[in-house]
């Protein structure tokens, strides 16, 4: 575990004494953070998207006379309460296209992959070589690419 005062130097001065093994795994655990981070950004992005979309009705949250701001918070916080395979239902049932559903399912399958079986397989950075920890960040970086042209890069 780094310092919270690290400075850059410093950093550069660890991954130089660095073996090659010990910098594979660095970079392997790295990009499992990136690779949470895009699977939180597309499932930020496809509640926003449902959000703003009227053919998604939250009926059961709010009731009819509540104004447009409640209506939209109440929306909002429904959607971010349910699964990803929730809200794929949920766009199932409002006629969006077949072929976008499928491929929303195809990226829930490689998110579900990722949070849920990602270790299952023996994928932990300790237990590995610079070889197997390069694979492993192969298909960590396949996982961001796939979710990077549902939803584009997070600034």
């Amino acid at each position: 575990m780094f310092p919270p005062d690290l400075t850059r130097a410093q950093l550069l001065s660890i991954f130089e004494e660095m073996p090659d093994e010990d910098f594979a795994r660095y970079r392997y655990v790295q990009e499992m953070g990136a690779t949470y981070l895009a699977v939180a950004h597309f499932e930020d992005m496809l509640i926003n998207a449902m959000n703003v979309c009227d053919r998604v009705k939250v009926r059961h949250a709010l009731g009819d006379d509540a104004d447009r701001w409640e209506t939209f918070k109440g929306k909002h916080t429904a959607l971010q309460s349910s699964t990803l395979g929730s809200l794929i239902g949920i766009l199932e049932r409002h006629a969006i296209a077949p072929d976008n559903v499928r491929y929303l399912r195809w990226v829930k399958g490689k998110r579900d992959h990722f949070i849920h079986r990602w270790f299952h397989e023996g994928g932990w950075p300790g237990d590995m070589d610079a070889s197997a920890c390069h694979a492993m960040t192969r298909q960590l970086l396949a996982i961001q690419l796939r979710l990077s042209f549902v939803c584009g890069r997070p600034d």
